[in-house]
């Protein structure tokens, strides 16, 4: 066992070393790296790797599927490259590839200066002129983050300098004015990437010639994301609680700026992610720095309304770094390595607060009161449309690697959230409960306390934000359209047992399983419809996506699919409560069946999920 445990740790240590581009000043490891090597032996990271699925094997497979992605964009010098690819912009002129079918594609072109050395910790820096010639064949570094093969993205090389934009033309034309839809990764804000294969964009502007697909990457975790307002010289880092949404910022700067380089109308941007991507969606939509940066947003499975972190999480986050690393001032934590952080961020998944590394209502990036903003008309003249998954966080059942140790989880948080209600609060609680049970029954389930608490998650973390969201736009004469994604996943490694009936459980439409469908980059193996229907009902979604980006109204009209009949999207309101059943069988509208709940419960999450 003792030398199954150090082959582990020379594996990760290895792969934490080969992977990340250090840019710590120069050196793979830091006068800290033997505390923080302690602390990970102190908390059994080798355990918790492999309890949560995270084995030497599951790591050589992922390093397998990335890695043939992997290279790094020259420099060209002299005239020998291809002109009819190249995009020329402010900052450089980008020399694309084009594939068999004609699609043109510019990846890892740097949008930002690389926040390294002096500028870690800094706002993104605007790039400076050139005229120089590069490659852009391939993606750039991942931000440094945990490696956890639920987030493909941390197998591909990290580093610092991962601010990096990557765009697909279906046929690159320069005076084409083509709308752009910018893809924002998810993550928790703490991992994932552009790379990830499933956001790759080759088959969505295939099949959607009319747009042109963006993705990029931000800084996760403790780059991105650290409150240093009360570490010794934090003073000079006001902002360095959301850098990650300041990087999002400058990202669209830069594409509103070059946009017709690559044939798009700067005027007609849409920026759309799912979980962080989409809860950065809907920040950014409340920022006065990314005011007319783009026209509508897609926001799916996320929201600022959970953007809930106080000023204490955010210094309890801190804390825990300093902990770990054994720093004790800024200049510390800046001589770490990109290594250093990488260990720093594993050992904090299974160490740290709860409290993830949201952004923070800090009153200079985001307002200090998200539902004042929300109610006012801080929207004004966007168009959104967003919605959720039916089964959001049985995503977390999925990750968890054991069901048991998840309840013990939900219950624990959920007893603490009606710790905190009046009796008002908690008459409507318990109410809210008994609906969720009644549920079970009325689809012929045994009633399940396990299920009812992935439900009551759910619906405080994602379907009541994203409603709350939607109502406070339509209340300051803003349009909105709403959906609901119930196509169930399956296949063999798609279920569970669960811990409180013993029944065998599908994890459903769960959180982000409508993206191999939006993309259709499809994973075989997780599908209850044929391949056949899972590609045509991914046209249908995309359809609706691109619609909404090119008018503002996703309803598909005669003719856009062969053999799809219009489809009409009501937008939202009071009277109808209109949402898109969103499913491979029959996408229509239909009355919000979260309505009653989301009336329940809509309010007493703001004030409470803190």
């Amino acid at each position: 066992m003792k030398k199954m445990k150090f082959l582990f740790s020379t594996i990760i240590s290895a792969l934490c070393l080969t992977s990340c581009v250090d840019y710590g000043y120069g050196k793979d490891r830091s006068k800290f790296s033997d505390t923080i090597d302690k602390a990970w032996q102190d908390y059994g990271i080798d355990a918790y790797l492999n309890e949560s699925g995270n084995t030497p094997e599951m790591f050589k497979k992922a390093y397998d599927r990335m890695m043939p992605l992997y290279g790094e964009n020259q420099q060209i010098k002299g005239d020998n490259y291809n002109k009819a690819l190249t995009a020329e912009t402010r900052t450089g002129k980008y020399v694309g590839k084009c594939d068999a079918d004609g699609v043109v594609s510019w990846k890892g072109i740097p949008f930002a200066k690389a926040p390294i050395k002096d500028l870690r910790f800094k706002a993104p820096q605007k790039l400076d002129d050139s005229d120089k010639v590069y490659e852009a064949y391939y993606f750039g570094h991942s931000s440094v983050q945990e490696k956890s093969i639920d987030e493909l993205a941390g197998f591909y090389p990290q580093g610092e300098d991962c601010l990096n934009i990557n765009l697909w033309n279906s046929a690159f034309d320069k005076n084409q004015k083509k709308p752009i839809m910018v893809w924002i990764h998810g993550g928790a804000y703490v991992q994932g990437g552009a790379v990830s294969p499933e956001y790759e964009g080759t088959r969505f502007v295939k099949n959607n010639p009319e747009v042109i697909y963006a993705s990029f990457d931000y800084r996760t975790d403790m780059l991105g994301f650290i409150n240093l307002s009360e570490v010794p010289g934090g003073e000079k880092y006001k902002e360095s609680a959301n850098l990650g949404l300041l990087d999002e910022v400058a990202a669209l700067q830069w594409l509103k700026e070059n946009a017709a380089a690559f044939g798009g109308d700067p005027d007609r941007i849409t920026i759309f992610g799912e979980s962080a991507g989409g809860g950065s969606c809907s920040a950014l939509t409340i920022m006065p720095q990314a005011k007319g940066l783009f026209k509508r947003a897609i926001i799916q499975s996320g929201s600022s309304g959970y953007l809930l972190r106080t000023k204490e999480k955010t210094l309890e986050h801190t804390r825990k770094i300093l902990e770990i690393t054994g720093c004790k001032t800024v200049d510390d934590l800046l001589e770490l390595t990109a290594s250093d952080i990488e260990k720093v961020a594993t050992i904090y998944g299974k160490s740290g607060p709860t409290a993830y590394t949201l952004p923070y209502l800090d009153g200079i990036t985001l307002p200090l009161d998200i539902r004042a903003a929300l109610d006012g008309n801080v929207r004004d003249g966007l168009e959104i449309l967003s919605g959720t998954t039916k089964d959001e966080y049985e995503h977390w059942t999925h990750i968890s690697g054991d069901p048991s140790i998840n309840y013990k989880n939900m219950s624990a948080a959920m007893e603490k959230f009606a710790n905190h209600l009046n009796s008002y609060e908690l008459g409507r609680y318990n109410e809210f409960v008994k609906n969720l049970k009644k549920e079970q029954e009325d689809r012929g389930e045994p009633v399940s306390n396990y299920r009812c608490l992935v439900d009551q998650i759910g619906y405080l973390s994602f379907h009541a934000p994203c409603r709350y969201e939607a109502r406070a736009h339509l209340d300051n004469g803003g349009k909105v359209y709403q959906y609901y994604f119930t196509e169930p996943s399956g296949g063999e490694f798609m279920h569970y047992t669960d811990p409180d009936t013993g029944v065998v459980r599908d994890y459903g439409a769960y959180h982000g399983f409508e993206l191999i469908f939006e993309f259709a980059n499809l994973e075989l193996d997780q599908l209850t419809c044929s391949e056949e229907e899972a590609y045509h009902f991914g046209k249908i979604m995309q359809k609706f996506w691109v619609n909404f980006a090119l008018s503002g109204d996703p309803s598909i009209k005669a003719g856009q699919i062969e053999g799809v009949d219009p489809i009409k999207w009501d937008a939202y309101d009071y009277e109808s409560h209109a949402v898109m059943d969103l499913n491979h069988e029959e996408c229509k509208i239909i009355e919000d069946p979260l309505k009653d709940n989301i009336d329940l419960m809509g309010d007493i999450y703001w004030s409470k999920l803190r």
